[in-house]
């Protein structure tokens, strides 16, 4: 038995057994947590990777450069710095979310307190009369001759339209219908109707068509149909040639397909030019080019464009490719094509060369506060003349091109109008914030004119800023070595035209002619040093003026003012300089109906000679003086003497 003094001896031993237990779980429990908070740290507040995926595992891709720049430009680094953020993050949006569902109605305490009535909104449809039968007319023998009745910006480069002609034959369409019309004054008749929809019928079961134009050859056999599409899941543009030697009876010759969002087109001489936009999409395989690379042919057989023919940009604003494509008109065989990784808004087209526009945002200051960025275009030279497109060249200005009207190609330099009106403020996001703050600041700067000399791609002279602060450019022409420029503030409906000598770039030389009440939609060369200007005057109200050049300046000869709606397409206008008529489509605001007008000019005023009723719309009339008789174009042929 033990005695006393071992007893508190083994007491002692189990007190100091239990202290270092006690301590051992201590230390124990005090390293779990050190781990366990060194383990949320470094889940919480280690910041997340800003470096783009490698892609190197595509080097021996022909798509390569391709895949990289789509890669880094795609790549969307992590919105929060860390865990912790996005946690905290994630918990206001909570609570946000919280907040609405207690706010939206159908909760009891705000039964009654709102009229949560919504209307159906049925959109207006437009009125699409069916086309008379083909009327059995014994086919004409004689010569069918191409007679151009495009107003084309440039000579020889013919621009795609709804209304071509023969010297037999008239070939028009009015929305899904191409109708042909012999040519035989009043006695003129429609020969035969041919219904483009259920071309499209393959491409997709419900979709959208674009408003198709076409090409005529130059011997009046083949008709080339442009059709744009556009469906839930894709658009694309499907082009069709038709054998129209025998008018009463077209046939389906060729066709080939593009999906992607047509841009525009030419014909010059058997080249047929086309560009279109094809969309990158984001969930692409870069293991399989045909979700990330332009494809054409036919919808079961597309193929790639190969990865020598896309020009891949140092610096990328856009997923978008612009693809341009040269094929033999006669076949819609494809010759070469060329695709720019870059978005272009619009097109200009020389005897030699393709010019886009690639409009995009550029940073000006950048500060803990604010973002400032202004409006730029890229512009990129492409070569068609040789067998092979190629790229000649790129060069950036500042502002906004607003149409083809407002580039032009003379004695080597490209002549560009540019307009600037505002700078883009936004904040600098919090991540907190649903949605930055964005404002608009008027610019520096407001209407540029830059010639580039394409020699070397520089600027060899330029004029910045010329128009009143806040005023953009509605209309442009350029007449070999000057140019018209018209400005307005759409607010106040003024227009200043001014006028500029180009004949040395270096030096140019402009002039403020004058401030014209309202302002021009298009502003063309009317003849005998005169200027044709078509556009609303200060009560928006339609306003054709006739403009006679004095030197530097203009001074108004005549106008005609109509309460009346009309369409701003420039091809919707017929102009005949030779004779000096004027002609569109209207909605008489007064009479309310539908009336073509035709104005004449006869070197001092502008009369009218005919107020004619006719069915369809304001947009896609067409018409053209054949001898004695004036052909108007609509949902029917109207035959009548000016």
């Amino acid at each position: 038995m033990k005695n006393y003094h071992e007893r508190m001896e083994s007491i002692r031993n189990k007190s100091n057994q239990l202290r270092r237990t006690k301590r051992r779980n201590a230390v124990i429990a005090l390293s779990c947590a050190g781990l366990f908070m060194l383990a949320l740290a470094l889940t919480l507040f280690v910041p997340y990777s800003n470096t783009p995926p490698s892609m190197s595992m595509y080097k021996d891709s022909p798509y390569y450069p391709v895949i990289q720049k789509l890669s880094e430009y795609t790549y969307e680094p992590p919105e929060y710095k860390n865990r912790y953020e996005e946690l905290v993050a994630q918990l206001q949006s909570w609570a946000d979310r919280k907040g609405a569902e207690l706010m939206a109605p159908g909760n009891s305490w705000l039964d009654g307190a709102v009229d949560w009535e919504v209307q159906e909104q049925v959109p207006e449809m437009e009125p699409n009369g069916g086309a008379a039968p083909p009327t059995e007319v014994t086919p004409d023998t004689g010569s069918d001759n191409y007679e151009e009745v495009t107003d084309n910006q440039v000579e020889g480069v013919i621009e795609a339209d709804i209304f071509k002609r023969t010297n037999t034959h008239i070939f028009h369409l009015y929305g899904e219908l191409l109708n042909i019309y012999s040519i035989a004054g009043e006695d003129s008749q429609l020969v035969s109707s041919y219904d483009i929809h259920w071309l499209l019928q393959e491409a997709a079961e419900n979709y959208y068509l674009g408003d198709p134009q076409m090409y005529l050859s130059q011997d009046g056999k083949t008709l080339t149909l442009l059709l744009r599409y556009d469906s839930k899941i894709d658009c694309g543009t499907v082009l069709l040639n038709l054998d129209v030697s025998n008018p009463e009876k077209p046939q389906e010759a060729d066709r080939v397909f593009f999906p992607g969002s047509f841009i525009s087109s030419r014909l010059v001489e058997e080249d047929l030019l086309l560009f279109y936009q094809y969309y990158f999409h984001a969930d692409a395989n870069y293991d399989d080019p045909s979700t990330y690379v332009p494809l054409y042919g036919w919808f079961d057989e597309l193929q790639c464009i190969a990865g020598e023919d896309i020009v891949v940009p140092e610096v990328m604003t856009a997923t978008n490719y612009t693809v341009v494509c040269k094929l033999d008109s006669k076949t819609l065989e494809l010759t070469d094509c060329k695709a720019l990784l870059s978005y272009a808004s619009n097109a200009y087209v020389s005897r030699e060369a393709i010019y886009f526009a690639n409009p995009y945002w550029t940073v000006l200051e950048k500060t803990d506060e604010k973002i400032t960025t202004r409006e730029v275009t890229q512009i990129t030279g492409i070569s068609y003349a040789g067998e092979i497109l190629k790229e000649i060249g790129s060069i950036q200005v500042e502002g906004t091109i607003k149409d083809q009207y407002s580039m032009d190609e003379f004695d080597g330099m490209l002549r560009v109008v540019t307009s600037t009106v505002y700078d883009r403020v936004e904040s600098n996001r919090n991540p907190y914030d649903v949605q930055p703050d964005i404002w608009l600041e008027s610019g520096q700067k407001s209407v540029n004119l830059y010639c580039i000399d394409l020699a070397n791609w520089s600027v060899a002279g330029m004029v910045e800023s010329f128009a009143p602060k806040g005023e953009e450019a509605t209309s442009v022409r350029f007449e070999g070595a000057t140019a018209y420029v018209c400005t307005a503030e759409l607010i106040q409906l003024t227009d200043p035209v001014f006028f500029f000598d180009l004949s040395d770039p270096e030096n140019i030389t402009w002039t403020d002619t004058g401030i014209i009440g309202g302002y021009s939609s298009s502003l063309v060369n009317f003849g005998e040093n005169t200027l044709l200007g078509i556009g609303y005057d200060e009560e928006r109200r339609l306003k054709v003026e006739v403009y006679r050049e004095v030197g530097e300046q203009v001074e108004s000869l005549d106008s005609f003012i109509l309460e009346c709606n009309f369409s701003e397409i420039y091809k919707d206008y017929f102009i005949d300089r030779e004779n000096g008529y004027i002609g569109l489509g209207v909605f008489n605001l007064v009479k309310g109906e539908l009336q073509y007008l035709l104005l004449h000019f006869d070197g001092f005023h502008l009369t009218v000679e005919k107020m004619l009723p006719y069915e369809g719309s304001i947009n896609g009339v067409r018409a053209d003086l054949i001898g004695e008789y004036l052909y108007i174009l609509s949902l029917d042929l109207t035959v009548v003497k000016p």
